[in-house]
């Protein structure tokens, strides 16, 4: 069996790793944006580029006959990855573009929860401005974070005091 592992992160290396560890011995392959010395020396090939780049990542699968692929992170996700390699006929064990989006859209997220009264939804607005922004943090009256639409790596939550006061 061959497997294609697409991201070069720790999540990457963990499933390479659980890969290895199981009691089958698939070949692996992998498409990685850097190199990830982990994942490379398991490797019998892998590609350094895009890891958003659906077209060359499903040329590349075809090119190395890949059973199965595994797209890890959320970049790759939201650009549609699963699907380009769906679409060439390849297994993948990760979300389609559209069931991704739970992840990838806090908005929709939130939305989706809301409409259907799922727990743990926390009290949330949707603004293109910054003051629809500011008037609903001064009538929330409490300490709040501000999450971008997008994807940010983690790196994109602002929480109440010092970080929010220059974003707003």
């Amino acid at each position: 069996m061959n497997v294609l592992i697409v991201g070069g992160g720790a999540r990457e290396h963990s499933i390479v790793y659980a890969i290895k560890k199981g009691t089958t011995s698939p070949k692996i392959y992998a498409v990685m944006g850097n190199r990830n010395p982990g994942i490379a020396r398991e490797c019998e090939d892998f590609l350094i580029g895009e890891v958003t780049d659906s077209e060359k990542i499903a040329e590349y699968a075809t090119s190395k006959k890949i059973d199965i692929a595994i797209v890890g992170p959320e970049a790759p996700l939201n650009r549609g990855v699963t699907d380009s390699l769906e679409d060439k006929g390849i297994r993948v064990a990760s979300p389609t573009k559209a069931t991704a989006q739970i992840e990838c859209d806090k908005s929709f997220c939130r939305n989706l929860m809301k409409k259907h009264h799922i727990p743990g939804n926390p009290e949330f607005g949707i603004f293109s401005g910054k003051s629809e922004a500011s008037d609903f943090i001064d009538a929330i009256g409490r300490d709040i974070v501000v999450k971008p639409v997008g994807l940010t790596g983690g790196k994109g939550v602002k929480i109440m005091g010092e970080q929010l006061k220059d974003s707003l």
